[in-house]
């Protein structure tokens, strides 16, 4: 889940057959549950993906497109789906490699996405960071230190830290 102006968001259900995406989302101020956000992909993922939340926009990214059960291989999805809170629009922008399993984080007008496994089998780990700037709207790249998939992400102030997570064939316990 992540959080901005007052609200908290967290993926609620996810439709792979007609590719959307809901969202839960709680007004802390008014202490209810609003409207769900939804979204429809556009040959997006929508599974096993990150969010984030930073300048009031909420981040989805990454995730499943598709498996086929013949080869036991996914598709994995480079989609970042963009929801602007007082806008109430939503855009869309891409990941520089695709992947799901990734992990997200975001302050100070930045949100960082990285890890993850980047294609067909659990074994494909990344150490790909993807730092997208809310302001100019552009994207950097970066490396993790190792490759790493799930890591636990969390930020305050104008520090971001990914720890632990798991390698192709061991956990982690790094930050």
């Amino acid at each position: 889940g992540a959080g901005v102006n007052g609200l908290f968001v967290f993926v609620s259900q996810v439709n792979t057959l007609s590719q959307s995406i809901s969202f839960f989302v709680y007004d802390i101020v008014l202490r209810q549950r609003l409207e769900n956000l939804s979204f429809a992909g556009q040959g997006g993922g929508v599974g096993d993906g990150a969010i984030a939340a930073a300048n009031g926009r909420f981040f989805y990214a990454g995730g499943i497109l598709d498996f086929d059960p013949d080869s036991s291989v996914f598709e994995y999805s480079s989609h970042v789906y963009i929801f602007d809170s007082e806008a109430q629009l939503w855009t869309t922008s891409a990941l520089s490699q695709p992947r799901r399993a990734l992990s997200a984080a975001a302050t100070n007008g930045v949100a960082i996405f990285a890890g993850g496994i980047s294609t067909g089998t659990a074994t494909s780990v990344t150490a790909q960071v993807d730092i997208y700037t809310v302001s100019s709207q552009t994207w950097q790249t970066a490396s993790l230190s190792t490759a790493r998939r799930n890591m636990a992400a969390a930020a305050t102030n104008d520090l971001l830290v990914f720890a632990f997570g798991s390698g192709p064939s061991a956990p982690y316990n790094m930050v």
